[in-house]
């Protein structure tokens, strides 16, 4: 029985051992309002034909579902709240791929597209092979992907990758931690926002703070100053780890 209970207690704090680490992190979101999302474009730029059905190609980038836009002045706000070290801000992203038939006289015929993620948090994530962005990649056509994602699109450190018609070289392979949402493909949040047509938004918001213990009076703080806000933190998360 010694054993065996000390056999679970390594086993546990090997498992919940990325939690631990960020226990200082808290993740900041607002939902979005009703009608807040906007219309769906097809921004393909493919050009239709007057003569003869026209095949379409096509990828649409639009902030995540359930993720409301977030102001620079939200941002720095949530960064003068006492206790908080510092913030990084994302804007989390979901790519549809579309493809149809433009028939004359008889409109646009969607076909099948797969949807995947862009844009997230790496809080306590790995690299391997490859290695992080940097500052200087701030403006640079660079991309991070998912550990599963290159096994589906075969893609490998130095492959380029389209994304709204843009090629990004993949300069790593991210490993999520314990408990993250796993995330296809990372981009500079410049880049990020350029390929979903957007101007200075973000609808995540990282924050650190200065202990363990200041995370509860920042979560007050944020929930005070904050119109609306959603505050994740780690203990979140391992309150929801069971068996």
């Amino acid at each position: 029985m010694a054993a065996a209970s000390s056999g679970v207690s390594v086993a546990q704090s090997q498992d919940l051992h990325s939690l631990y680490g960020v226990g200082t992190d808290s993740t900041v979101t607002k939902a979005p309002t009703l009608r807040s999302g906007g219309p769906f474009h097809f921004g393909s730029g493919a050009r239709r034909s007057t003569t003869r059905p026209k095949i379409f190609i096509g990828q649409h980038m639009a902030a995540t579902s359930g993720l409301a836009a977030i102001s620079a002045k939200d941002v720095n706000q949530i960064s003068s709240t006492s206790d908080v070290r510092g913030v990084a801000s994302g804007l989390s992203l979901s790519a549809f791929t579309f493809t149809g038939l433009d028939q004359p006289g008889s409109g646009f015929t969607p076909g099948p597209g797969p949807g995947s993620g862009a844009g997230a948090t790496l809080s306590g994530s790995s690299i391997g092979p490859g290695h992080y962005l940097s500052r200087s990649d701030a403006n640079s056509d660079e991309a991070l992907v998912g550990v599963t994602y290159p096994e589906q699109e075969g893609l490998k450190v130095g492959f380029h990758l389209a994304l709204s018609g843009t090629s990004h070289e993949v300069i790593g392979v991210v490993t999520p931690s314990n408990g993250a949402a796993g995330t296809d493909v990372y981009l500079p949040l410049a880049r990020a926002q350029a390929a979903a047509s957007v101007s200075n938004e973000v609808n995540t918001i990282d924050v650190e703070a200065v202990s363990n213990s200041a995370i509860g009076p920042i979560e007050s703080g944020v929930q005070q100053a904050f119109p609306s806000p959603t505050v994740t933190t780690a203990a979140d998360l391992a309150s929801q780890v069971s068996g």
